[in-house]
């Protein structure tokens, strides 16, 4: 199962990404990008590299690693020259389901993720006194 995963999170190319800051949040966090995402394999992960252009026309650059064991997938970030794991998702009843929200104070983060044959759509919720964001990534294969 999870090498057919494994080829969707390859054949990725391209992105649209949202934020949106939800009801009670001070951030204002309101963007729209699209972007393209070079994909790189090491023995452990599969590494985006992405690039976007954001609505207001800056551009960002972001790094994600996927890495992948048994029924479980596992997602870092690249923060501070370095990889995090920050998720970890489990395949339970046809659905990838997260097995525990991250901390990093203040802020509570949660995660979805849906892998559907030609797109991959993962979802980040920051929670904390100041914030309530929704941002959204989703990933297009060629």
């Amino acid at each position: 199962m999870l090498l057919g995963i494994q080829n969707r999170f390859r054949q990725i190319t391209s992105l649209t990404f949202t934020s949106r800051s939800q009801a009670g949040s001070q951030m204002n966090w309101h963007m729209n990008g699209t972007g393209t995402v070079a994909v790189r394999e090491t023995p452990q992960s599969l590494d985006f590299d992405e690039t976007i252009t954001l609505s207001n026309g800056r551009i960002a650059h972001d790094k994600k690693r996927w890495r992948f064991s048994g029924s479980q997938l596992y997602f870092d970030r690249f923060r501070n020259g370095d990889y995090e794991q920050i998720f970890e998702f489990a395949y339970q009843n046809g659905e990838w389901v997260l097995q525990k929200h991250y901390w990093c104070d203040p802020d509570d983060y949660h995660a979805s993720l849906q892998i559907e044959p030609q797109l991959i759509v993962f979802t980040i919720y920051v929670h904390s006194s100041r914030k309530n964001e929704c941002l959204r990534y989703e990933y297009v294969a060629k």
